[in-house]
Formats: structure tokens, C-alpha cells, sequence
């Protein structure tokens, strides 16, 4: 397919759609007072915020009529496109997110647990050097009495 025309311009690349997609090869066109087969499907403008809430609807609509007749006119927030755009990612974190706190209490379970069974040997442990103390006193008494005598 050949398209008699002139480059314009040659941009970096940049996503269209998700960033996990590869960036695919593109080329972009403009029709000339719609005499081109190829029209414009939408059209990116920056405004300030203040300049949105002034900008009238009816006017963005007659000079959307001029650019491309036979398109539908709609004003779509970048934000939103974005938002609209990243929501797997979102969500993706969210589930994340939850599963790493399920993972952190379970953890913390377990560690507690382990820190109950340490502790519980430690406390047979520290019986049994009690009563090996208190058999070596009354051995060593018994031994000073005996010696004594």
C-alpha cells in the first residue's frame, strides 16, 4: 500500500495502550480539509484546568464538525483514559497487597508460635536445673555435716 505524502515529523516512542505491550511500528496522519481516506478518529488537547471548566462544549463541537464530519464528539479527562488504562495494574497491586499481609500474619503466627515452643523448652529445661541445684545443696550440706562431724 502506498500513501503519497510528506514526513512531517519523526517522534520518540510512546504508549497507546498498556505499558506492558510492546510498542508496536506507526505511523500517523492528517487529512487536509478531509480529502485524505484517512480522518482523524480523536484529538489529544492541553488545557488548564481553569481553561476546561471555561471551554464551551458547542464550540469544541463545531470545530470537531470541521476537522472530521463524520466523527462522534466526545470530551474524555486524560485521567480518566489513564485511569481507565492502568486498572489491571491496580487491581493486580491491590491483590498483591492483601496477599502479602496474609503472608505477614502468618509469618508473625509462626513466629510467635515457635518463640512458645523455645520458651516452653526453656522452662523444662530451667525445672530440671533447679532441681539438679537444689540436689547438689542438699549433697553439699549433707557432705559439710558429714565432714564436720
Amino acid at each position: 500500500m502506498s500513501i503519497p505524502g510528506e514526513v512531517v515529523g519523526v517522534v520518540n516512542d510512546f504508549h497507546l495502550e498498556s505499558v506492558h505491550t510492546v510498542i508496536p511500528p506507526m505511523i500517523m496522519l492528517a487529512s487536509i480539509n478531509g480529502n485524505s481516506t484517512f480522518s482523524r478518529a480523536f484529538i489529544s488537547i492541553r488545557l488548564h484546568p481553569s481553561t476546561m471548566r471555561r471551554m464551551r462544549r458547542d464550540r469544541s463541537n463545531e470545530t470537531w464538525r470541521e476537522l472530521n464530519p463524520r466523527g462522534v464528539f466526545m470530551i474524555v479527562p486524560m485521567t480518566d483514559s489513564f485511569d481507565q488504562l492502568h486498572e489491571n495494574d491496580h487491581v493486580f497491586s491491590t491483590v498483591i497487597f492483601y496477599i502479602t499481609m496474609v503472608a505477614i500474619f502468618i509469618s508473625v503466627i509462626g513466629l510467635y508460635a515457635v518463640s512458645s515452643y523455645t520458651a516452653e523448652q526453656r522452662r523444662k529445661e530451667i525445672g530440671i536445673r533447679k532441681v539438679w541445684v537444689r540436689v547438689s545443696v542438699v549433697l553439699l550440706s549433707s557432705w559439710l555435716r558429714h565432714t564436720s562431724t
